[in-house]
């Protein structure tokens, strides 16, 4: 099952459930969990809807404790720099994905500075960016156009985890 969602601007974003539940196998369930992230990674149909059915695990050099997640830049950029060449040139950044240990996910501070700081970047294009935030009850899917300040939440779904 996908999970539909309206951006900001008015478009259909598709998030595959096999992302999602690769994304929840990292879910901070027990006290000793580290957060986890990494990049999202989609594409666009000739309708205009948005894809996002890839996306990057944690990867050597990243830095994780119990409340926060930095993501380290290389080993990410060459992951989607792989998926870009393998899809044809058609599969580019999305947006950021972490963990939070708490049942419904709320941007930190920090957070939303990052974000403001990736939407800024010639990244962001003109689909904007996503933001996921996998609590331990629900997961949540930000959106935030180009130059904007202002993400805004555009849906959410229970966080499913296997023990």
């Amino acid at each position: 099952m996908t999970l539909l969602l309206r951006t900001t601007a008015g478009r259909i974003l598709e998030v595959h459930r096999r992302v999602l539940e690769a994304m929840w196998a990292y879910t901070q369930v027990h006290p000793k969990n580290t957060e986890a992230g990494g990049i999202l990674v989609g594409h666009e149909r000739q309708q205009g809807n948005l894809v996002l059915d890839r996306f990057t695990s944690p990867q050597p050099g990243d830095r994780r404790t119990r409340t926060r997640f930095h993501r380290s830049v290389e080993p990410h950029q060459e992951l989607l720099n792989l998926m870009w060449l393998a899809s044809g040139c058609t599969r580019t950044y999305f947006g950021e994905w972490h963990t939070h240990p708490e049942p419904c996910p709320t941007p930190s501070s920090i957070d939303l500075r990052s974000w403001r700081k990736h939407l800024k970047q010639e990244e962001a294009r003109e689909n904007g960016l996503h933001f996921i935030i996998v609590g331990t009850a629900i997961t949540r899917v930000w959106h935030a156009n180009q130059g904007g300040r202002d993400v805004t939440l555009i849906g959410e779904t229970h966080t499913e985890f296997r023990v």
